[in-house]
């Protein structure tokens, strides 16, 4: 069991970040003035949470149904107490709450550097052009997220015969087998569409979102893709097309977009002796049987500066990966 000893809660929210020591004993955190912990905030009840820290451990207790709290993202029912141990993530309306030991809410002091007078007069200057230090982050941050469940030998939690869920909310008198049948079902229609809407930011990111999710994706950026794009390519291209857009015209952002989709970085010369006025030669390392030069055409005029003509060339070397690709060495 961990020792309850000089404790320490964290607590971030909206416009709140604090550190209260801890002693053994019964806390009441609240809204109203009065209450041991006090957080002003319309989503905290009057009196919303007890916390408890004894011998036996540290419990807290919603002191009301309407009391939403979550430890590491799982439902605590009220007035039920509930173990927690320091360094869980105790989730109380818009707040995050910490219980940890002494000290350890701080950053350890770095070990003496001959050479820290040096960096901090650099520092100081705005020489360098090095990444400013790392801003204090609570633990929860730091730490790398849970996997997810294993369901290979299970079946999902609301998808069984029985309800896990629902059952809780109904009086005592209800718990019996036909009722949790009943409850299971409406469970197992409901759950999976929580599961989406609770992991929907999973659907909008270009690199977890299911494949059929990157058309409608693309549709913000006014993107339309054709057969010829990977799913690589198509991922690569959505997670980076908020800095293209926004570098649009750009003789960088023309040489990223050329080179996610050909796989091949181009030259782009725009200041030779013997090319026109604004005009500039784009030359790729690869054959033009190797890919789609109507496609690389209105990337390019979609994407260059509007005032200016261009010119394709492309090496004549032979392609590899392309030849391979097309190959069938069989099993």
């Amino acid at each position: 069991m961990a020792s309850t000893d000089n404790l320490e809660l964290i607590i971030t929210g909206p416009d709140t970040e604090m550190v209260l020591p801890l002693a053994a004993g019964v806390y009441v955190l609240g809204r109203v003035p009065g209450v041991d912990i006090q957080l002003d905030h319309p989503r905290i009840l009057r009196r919303h949470l007890r916390l408890e820290i004894s011998d036996k451990g540290i419990q807290i207790t919603p002191l009301n149904r309407r009391s939403h709290t979550q430890v590491n993202d799982e439902d605590i029912p009220a007035e039920i107490p509930a173990a927690v141990k320091p360094g869980d993530r105790i989730a109380v309306g818009p707040f995050i709450l910490m219980i940890v030991g002494a000290g350890d809410s701080e950053p350890a002091a770095p070990e003496p550097d001959d050479s820290a007078e040096e960096v901090e007069l650099v520092a100081a200057s705005g020489a360098g052009g090095g990444a400013p230090p790392p801003t204090a982050m609570p633990d929860y941050l730091r730490q790398a997220p849970l996997p997810p469940p294993d369901y290979s030998d299970r079946i999902p939690d609301g998808l069984g015969r029985h309800s896990v869920k629902y059952m809780r909310y109904l009086p005592h008198i209800f718990h019996d087998d036909f009722t949790s049948r009943f409850i299971g079902l409406i469970e197992a229609l409901y759950m999976p569409m929580q599961w989406n809407v609770d992991n929907f930011d999973l659907f909008l990111d270009p690199m977890t979102a299911p494949t059929y999710f990157l058309d409608w994706i693309a549709g913000w950026f006014g993107l339309r893709f054709d057969h010829t794009w990977s799913e690589e390519q198509r991922r690569t291209l959505l997670a980076e097309a908020n800095t293209l857009f926004a570098q649009r015209g750009s003789k960088r952002a023309l040489s990223r977009l050329l080179e996610i989709y050909t796989g091949r970085t181009p030259e782009i010369h725009d200041l030779q002796e013997d090319q026109d006025p604004f005009t500039f030669t784009v030359r790729l390392p690869m054959r033009e049987r190797d890919t789609n030069r109507t496609l690389l055409e209105q990337l390019i005029e979609a994407n260059k500066p509007t005032h200016t003509s261009y010119i394709l060339e492309f090496s004549g070397q032979l392609d590899l990966d392309v030849v391979y690709s097309k190959l069938d060495f069989g099993d």
